[in-house]
Formats: C-alpha cells, sequence, structure tokens
C-alpha cells in the first residue's frame, strides 16, 4: 500500500518516502480505531455521539436563524411601543381633567337641593359621594333625567367604577342630546379603560368624522395610536 501511494506520489521505491507514507497510514488507522472505540464507550454509557451539530450550524442556517431573530426583536418592539387601551385612556384624562358640570339648578326646590350637592361633591373630586346622593335622592332611577345619569356616570367613572359608568352614560344618550359629544367620548375612554378598544372605536370614529366635535382632534389621535 505505501508503495502505490508513493508511486503516485511520483516517488517510487523511495524508502524514506515509503515509511513517512506508512506512518501516516498507520496514524490515520490508529485515529479511526480511537474514534471507533470512543464511539462504542460513549454508546456503552448511553450516550449517542452527535455528529449532526457540526453540520447543521452551516452559515447560511446561521444567517438565517440571525435575521428570524431580528424579524422577531423587530416584532416584540413594535407591540411594546403600542401604547395599552387603560393607558391611553388615563393620558387623556390626565390632559384635560375631569369633566366640568356647568352650574345650574334644576326642577323645584327639593331636586334641586339633592342635585346641587350632588354636583358640589362631584366638582370636589368625592366621587363617591356624588353617587351616593344621585343614588338615594330619588325613589326611583326613573326619575332622573339625563343630566342626572351623565353626572352619576361620570361619578362611577372617575371614581374607578368603568363598568358601572357604561349603562349610567347610554341612558344619558337617549336623554341629554346637549351632552352626546361628551358622552361619546366618555363611553370611548370607559372602554378603553377596560381593554376593549372594539368597542371604543365606533364612539372615536363618530367623534374624529365631525369637524364641530371639540373631540375630533383626540378622536383622531387616539384611533391613531389604536393603530385604527
Amino acid at each position: 500500500m505505501a508503495k502505490r501511494y508513493t508511486e503516485q506520489l511520483d516517488q517510487p521505491n523511495h524508502p524514506e518516502a515509503e515509511d513517512a507514507v506508512l506512518r501516516a497510514l498507520i496514524r490515520g488507522q490508529r485515529d479511526a480505531e480511537n474514534r471507533e472505540r470512543w464511539a462504542q464507550q460513549l454508546q456503552a454509557t448511553g450516550i449517542q455521539k452527535d455528529v449532526t451539530f457540526r453540520t447543521f450550524f452551516t452559515p447560511r442556517r446561521l444567517l438565517a436563524l440571525a435575521a428570524a431573530f431580528l424579524v422577531l426583536l423587530a416584532a416584540v418592539w413594535f407591540v411594546g411601543k403600542q401604547p395599552q387601551p387603560q393607558a391611553l385612556a388615563d393620558g387623556y384624562i390626565a390632559q384635560n381633567g375631569p369633566f366640568r358640570f356647568p352650574s345650574n339648578h334644576r326642577g323645584n326646590d327639593q331636586t334641586a337641593n339633592w342635585r346641587t350637592r350632588a354636583a358640589e361633591a362631584y366638582q370636589s373630586e368625592h366621587y363617591a359621594d356624588a353617587a351616593k346622593i344621585l343614588e338615594t335622592a330619588t325613589p326611583s332611577p326613573d326619575s332622573l333625567d339625563g343630566a342626572d345619569w351623565f353626572l352619576l356616570g361620570a361619578a362611577y367613572f372617575y371614581g374607578g367604577n368603568n363598568e358601572a359608568s357604561i349603562p349610567c352614560f347610554e341612558k344619558a344618550q337617549t336623554k341629554a342630546p346637549q351632552y352626546a359629544d361628551d358622552l361619546k367620548w366618555h363611553l370611548a375612554l370607559a372602554y378603553l379603560r377596560l381593554g376593549k378598544p372594539d368597542q371604543a372605536r365606533p364612539f372615536l370614529t363618530a367623534l374624529a368624522n365631525d369637524p364641530r366635535s371639540i373631540y375630533a382632534s383626540s378622536a383622531h389621535d387616539c384611533l391613531e395610536r389604536l393603530g385604527r
């Protein structure tokens, strides 16, 4: 065999070349035997020699994995940049403050008394007190007019009870057309606070599409930040 390899090297019957080739062959054979013995020992202990690791992570696959990682990282960043509906609503509330009702005395002396007390409690930001006055002032909820329902809903809303505020705002919509835009805006914010942007969008869209509304700009901005 050594002679055959030396002939291929154009060094026929050269003793030193034959000896070098022979040593190389023996060393290669010994290395192969050692590798085989090592694999058998690993297999005997339940460990399988993994030969795929070296071939799986080729340069092309590494580049593909890196590209996929960058895409995933960009998606996570984009989602993280999108504002949460609750935080978005709280931002508008902090910017504009609680809704301010006009000061007026409606009804007879008896009704004007509790309405005034409820309005004063609300303006002082004692929202729980304002809600309690409105809840207990009349023998029936039917006695409340549209402005009363709006005030009760606002007391719930700014007091943190978003779910209770929505039915009040909805009842006020049918009884207090003068507050139409204000009610749409508060309904949108209440739904955003509850983490329901899909229910908020119709109110925001109606406001954004009405250039006469004082909430048009804010509603348009809110829709943009929600991703329409």
